[in-house]
């Protein structure tokens, strides 16, 4: 509710009275573009949004006026659920962001795990990398081929702190298959997770069937296009 009221104010002093940009002024997408770009690629300034790449969103013309209504609607979110003192878990978490670039709380844990990275934006990565005292101390577990959160825009960034201790080769530790998913499961959507490499990330495996997972449900029908 907070941002579709943040669009339609932005709506009314641009005078935007045609559906020209309904496309990136609907709550989904500004909440999305705040999640994944703003927050994520940690794009703090307008001038930075409107000439930076966009990995995995769909493309803008740079410095067009898409770009400058949908910065502005995400702002006018974000100021309004200030003012309503409300939260989510992605404002939340900038807002420790920007006090980890203080030097608050740097440097805390010799060790951090993290499930489903997948899931983690490259500002995520930036706030693990100044939590830990070792960059080749972070332990990450997870699978691009699910994720359904951040989709392309899912990566694993290195470490660029010169101030910290340099970031070796990683260590891959990969399963010869699922262990989760049901056998007859990942049968039927194993054609599925091989699209899903050809189109998106080099490091996603196909999602193997083993015999060893649990029977789980028997899949009835599955179709795609």
């Amino acid at each position: 509710k907070i941002a579709r009221d943040a669009i339609t104010e932005i709506k009314a002093e641009e005078k935007i009275t045609t559906a020209e940009y309904d496309g990136v002024l609907n709550q989904d997408y500004v909440l999305d573009e705040y999640h994944r770009i703003i927050y994520g690629l940690d794009y703090a300034s307008e001038d930075i949004f409107l000439k930076s790449p966009r990995k995995g969103r769909p493309r803008l013309p740079y410095d067009g006026p898409s770009r400058r209504f949908l910065f502005k609607a995400v702002i006018r979110y974000l100021d309004k659920l200030e003012t309503a003192k409300y939260s989510s878990i992605i404002s939340r978490r900038h807002k420790f962001l920007k006090k980890l670039k203080t030097g608050s709380f740097n440097n805390l844990f010799e060790y951090i795990f993290v499930d489903e990275f997948q899931d983690c934006t490259q500002s995520d990565y930036t706030i693990f990398y100044r939590l830990i005292k070792n960059p080749n101390n972070l332990v990450l577990a997870g699978d691009y081929a699910q994720a359904v959160h951040i989709g392309k825009v899912s990566d694993i960034p290195r470490d660029t702190d010169e101030t910290t201790e340099r970031m070796r080769n990683r260590n891959y530790l990969k399963l010869d298959g699922s262990y989760r998913l049901p056998y007859r499961i990942s049968e039927a959507i194993k054609q599925v997770s091989e699209n899903i490499k050809i189109n998106g990330q080099e490091d996603t495996d196909v999602i193997t069937p083993y015999k060893g997972a649990p029977p789980g449900a028997r899949p009835i029908f599955v179709f795609a296009e």
